[in-house]
């Protein structure tokens, strides 16, 4: 889990590097396919930012021993996305995975939030957050 951590924390300072450094990192690459693709990168970084900050919860609710509800998470993730991935027909291609992607792991955040904070009572004093 500390491995992890420190990977996701490179990870962080890696994509706040590109996030400063993109237009001088690309022309240094002089490759024309790599500003073709620009913003399908900036998207797959916000897929990567909801998957990181799912972590949290989902190592909550594995050492809680609700393996089932990670399952049930990944089963839904799968299917958000390729039910998002039928529905937008953009004829776009990468873009319209990248969406999908976005949105199948926004819910996977939103699955394991909910999961980890209802049945256990985290975080709620008689009835309210905080």
């Amino acid at each position: 889990m500390l491995f992890d951590a420190l990977g996701d924390g490179c990870v962080i300072v890696c994509v706040g590097d590109l996030m400063l450094l993109d237009g001088w990192v690309l022309e240094f690459l002089s490759k024309p396919g790599y500003l073709e693709y620009l913003p399908i990168f900036w998207w797959l970084l916000v897929v990567h930012v909801f998957l990181v900050i799912s972590y949290f919860p989902h190592y909550g609710l594995y050492a809680l021993k609700s393996r089932t509800l990670v399952f049930l998470d990944y089963v839904i993730t799968l299917a958000v996305f390729l039910l998002v991935l039928w529905l937008l027909d953009l004829n776009t291609g990468l873009m319209q995975v990248a969406m999908a992607l976005v949105l199948a792991f926004s819910t996977s955040l939103l699955v394991k939030q909910v999961g980890f904070i209802r049945p256990y009572g985290l975080f709620f004093e008689t009835g309210h957050i905080f």
